[in-house]
Formats: structure tokens, sequence, C-alpha cells
């Protein structure tokens, strides 16, 4: 029990002081501003349901899941995951040599005619639309696919490793190295595509990575002899060009395009 100079609030006993003679017994009630970290405030948050997927875990920047069903590659759109198709694309490799039957196909993994491999193909490193067709890079290979009917319509043995693709200006372009020129995709049907060096000013220009950022074409020039990266990019379809300037580390070859 209190005594009589005491009041409770909160279970908590609090001794009232008297500084005058005819001073009454008085308590005042205000409101304070709680701290943000007051687990009481009541709180809003938003949950993104599109985005990367593969995530479980809830936190500040959003709601993940499962990938399950649902495709949430794109932000702001939430589908229902899509069918998956199975496709073999080795089987219009081009050869190397030989008097090759059938079109300069290898059937399995043997090239008609007594042919060799141009190469070996590699894993599928960089995917690009264009034209109605779905292009894979493989290594020095380029499938040719349409997706009407899910074909291999053409496999392009180019002069180098593929490093980089991207549409510019109604084109494809790929991307060969330091040493080798861009290659533009002017023409393509059924049977093939027309591939041509990338010229400006009559000069071959050479990049490897390669990336649509805004309104301009970026593209990495790597020197793989003195590991100095050079970074490009053009406005307009290859007419003119941006002066290189280095970028990154000197030692760290083949930069890559992050955005």
């Amino acid at each position: 029990m209190p005594g009589s100079n005491q009041i409770t609030i909160g279970g908590i006993p609090l001794e009232i002081v008297v500084t005058a003679k005819e001073a009454k017994r008085v308590y005042v009630r205000r409101q304070v501003p709680s701290q943000e970290s007051d687990p009481t405030i009541p709180k809003t948050m938003r949950w993104t349901y599109s985005g990367p997927i593969g995530r479980s875990y809830e936190d500040g920047d959003g709601l993940g899941h499962d990938h399950g069903t649902l495709d949430t590659h794109e932000d702001g759109l939430l589908t229902s995951q899509g069918a998956v198709t199975a496709l073999t694309v080795s089987g219009s490799d081009p050869i190397a040599s030989g008097s090759a039957a059938l079109g300069a196909l290898v059937l399995g993994s043997r090239a008609l005619g007594g042919g060799t491999s141009a190469s070996a193909p590699g894993t599928i490193t960089h995917i690009a639309e264009h034209q109605r067709r779905l292009w894979l890079a493989r290594g020095n290979f380029l499938t040719q696919v349409n997706p009407s009917g899910w074909t291999v319509e053409r496999t392009h043995n180019v002069s180098a490793v593929i490093r980089g693709m991207a549409e510019w200006f109604g084109k494809l372009r790929l991307g060969l190295g330091p040493t080798k020129a861009i290659q533009t995709i002017t023409g393509v049907t059924t049977s093939g595509a027309t591939l041509a060096d990338t010229q400006v000013s009559g000069a071959d220009t050479n990049g490897s990575e390669m990336r649509v950022i805004n309104d301009r074409l970026w593209w990495v020039r790597a020197n793989d002899s003195t590991d100095d990266n050079k970074l490009r990019f053009t406005q307009d379809d290859f007419t003119s060009q941006s002066t290189g300037f280095r970028v990154g580390d000197k030692g760290v070859p083949r930069l890559r395009l992050e955005w």
C-alpha cells in the first residue's frame, strides 16, 4: 500500500512533493515522442513479389519467395512460369575440312564427309533476340534458332570466341575480342545470316563485352597483351565512336560491363 504522500503509476510508487502549505496533490499526463526502435510503434512495410528469383526471406527490400510456378524475372511483373522447351543446338555445328555432304553438318559428334569439327563449342554465354530469332553464343559458334517451331536454322563458325552481344540500330553486334572487328549481322534468312566487319571511317573497330545503356552502345576494348581496358561508345550506327578511355585496374583483362 502506498503512503499518504505517494501515488502509484504503472505499479511504481511515486512520492508526492508538497511545495506549499495549500498545495494540492496533482500529476500531469503528457505525450512524448517515441524512439524509432520502439517495438510498440505500428510500422507499414511494402513487399515486392517481382524481381530477382530464388529468395525466400523477408527483409527491408521486399518479401522474397521460392521460384515455384511464378516468373519473377521482370521488375513490376509477376506472371505464371512459361513452358520449358528442350532444344538440342549441336546438331548443325559446322566442320572445318573435308568434302562434307548434307550442307557441311555434323551428325552427332562426327563430321560428315570425313571432315573435322571446326572448333569445340563452348557453353552458352550470351542470348539475344533479333529478327524474330534467338541467337546463342557458344564459344566460336553462333547458333540461329527460330522460336516459332524451335528449330536450329544455322550455326555460324566465327573467327574468335564471342565475348559480347547486343542489338544496336536494328542490327545484332558481336564482340570478338581486342584483335577482331566487331561483327554486324546485316541480313537474316531461314538458311543463315550475313556477317560483316564493323568499321568506323574505313577502319575496323574491335570490342569485347558490350551493353546498350540509355542512348549509347558501350563496349570494352580490352588489350590482352597489355591488360589495358579501354571503354568506348557510339550514339549512331557506327558512323562515329568515342575515343577509348581506360577504366578499371590495369592487369585485369577483359573487363565486363555491369549496370
